[in-house]
């Protein structure tokens, strides 16, 4: 396995690495996976809700079809 760097972060101080790279782990808690042609997407919680609800506004009575 090969190791890769940010650049534009290793020039941060040592305080702002660890803040940047603390919202960005604490970002993906929020963040839900659903499938479109094969490929996997992380998207907001909030827009599966939304997409939940199109979905039954438009006649389905199960939930629409995500990866999990």
């Amino acid at each position: 396995m090969s190791s890769i760097s940010i650049e534009w972060l290793a020039q941060l101080p040592y305080e702002e690495q660890e803040r940047v790279l603390s919202r960005l782990a604490s970002a993906d808690e929020e963040l839900s996976p659903i499938e479109i042609n094969g490929k996997r997407f992380y998207i907001p919680t909030e827009v599966i809700g939304l997409i939940d609800s199109l979905w039954a506004q438009l006649g389905n009575t199960d939930p629409f079809p995500q990866a999990g």
